[in-house]
């Protein structure tokens, strides 16, 4: 159970330090993704998350000590949310040609969303490093294109970095998305049969 907080942010005083912690940390961590969707700099500053949270900057330090450990959980907690949607999708389909679609309507769902994690996710994936949210989404593709060419539907295994720059592309396809809007540049359709020619 978590505790709940009145209209001024303070804690139920039912609830015991270790749900105090627990809520305190969850808030943090959506703080820190509100502030990191907006382009926060590598070292995330803790004023900024304080104030998203209604934390002190001495709370989050004593949970996570530094603005860097922060995005850092931040960024994984988005990759598993797109890990846990990509996965969720894939596991509808039957064929290749329907998990790559699957994936294509799921991918483009998540950017519509309008939460936080979500928005972080396809900020981080469109990052130039390869960030754990860029990570899930290549290896999403990776697999639907790997169960292709396990049913012969492709000639030969498309090589990482096709994969890479495929993913790169879905990336900046959901960025392209306007906020507040929920209609993707491109349909699902036609992007998993873009994806589908640029493998073949």
């Amino acid at each position: 159970m978590m505790p709940e907080t009145d209209r001024r942010g303070r804690y139920d005083r039912a609830a015991t330090p270790r749900e105090r912690a627990r809520c305190a940390r969850r808030r943090a961590l959506l703080g820190a993704a509100k502030v990191l969707t907006r382009g926060a700099p590598p070292q995330l500053p803790l004023a900024a998350v304080a104030s998203q949270a209604r934390l002190s900057r001495s709370t989050l330090y004593q949970l996570f000590g530094d603005g860097k450990r922060l995005a850092r959980l931040a960024e994984r907690v988005a990759a598993r949310e797109v890990t846990m949607t990509l996965r969720g999708a894939a596991a509808t389909a039957v064929t290749p040609i329907e998990r790559l679609r699957a994936l294509s309507r799921a991918w483009l769902d998540l950017a519509a969303r309008d939460d936080p994690w979500a928005r972080l996710a396809v900020r981080l994936a469109c990052d130039a490093h390869l960030s754990p949210a860029r990570g899930a989404l290549t290896a999403a593709l990776a697999t639907a294109l790997g169960a292709a060419r396990a049913s012969g539907l492709l000639a030969r295994d498309p090589s990482p970095a096709l994969v890479s720059a495929l993913a790169a592309a879905w990336a900046h396809v959901a960025a392209a998305m306007p906020e507040h809007q929920h209609e993707p540049p491109i349909s699902p359709e036609a992007l998993a049969e873009l994806t589908w020619r640029a493998a073949r």
